[in-house]
């Protein structure tokens, strides 16, 4: 599987909260409703650390707008907590497409939000990796929605799609990422 450059660093944002549900501890998993028509998105998303080696064990919150560009303020639609597992430490989920969200009278583009925590540890053990918070810029040209200028490139994730296959008969996109959490103090 080929991933792209590592994503850079971030903060959880105004929409995160505790608690959400699990979704699951397999390959693949669901975010949307069975009675959901619209595009898809499916995420595979591996984590390592900064020397490479694969993070098993570990947490990905991912929460994101629904297709209209509206979050779940109340309720926990589109927000799940998946475990970093496989032979890979990745997660492999699929969900509606997110909308563009109109936040304070201001458009943002379309995206996902990610908190990745690593698996916790216990024990005599010399080094350990910190949690990655940040959220995810979705580009599928030629769509006009284009990223802030401001943006850290590292942030921007190109689709690839769409694609009518293997999903049943909806439309789907894919984002293929690694995210990489680094080496913390020693404890």
């Amino acid at each position: 599987m080929a991933f792209q450059e590592p994503w850079a660093q971030g903060e959880l944002g105004p929409f995160w909260r505790r608690g959400a549900p699990k979704g699951g501890n397999g390959l693949p998993g669901n975010m949307y409703e069975s009675g959901y028509q619209g595009n898809l998105l499916r995420m595979r998303l591996r984590v390592i650390d900064s020397a490479g080696s694969n993070v098993y064990g570990g947490e990905i919150d991912i929460w994101h707008a629904d297709e209209n560009g509206h979050y779940d303020d109340t309720g926990y639609r589109y927000r799940r907590l998946w475990q970093v597992a496989g032979t890979h430490a990745e997660v492999d989920i699929v969900t509606a497409f997110p909308g563009i969200v109109n936040y304070q009278g201001r458009l943002l583009y379309r995206h996902v939000h990610l908190y990745v925590r690593p698996p916790q540890r216990s024990g005599n053990r010399t080094r350990h990796v910190i949690s990655w918070a940040g959220e995810i810029l979705l580009q599928l040209p030629p769509w006009n929605d284009a990223p802030p200028p401001q943006a850290d490139p590292r942030t921007i994730a190109q689709l690839s799609g769409p694609h009518t296959e293997g999903l049943g008969t909806r439309t789907w996109y894919l984002l293929q990422k690694t995210i990489v959490l680094e080496a913390g103090p020693a404890y």
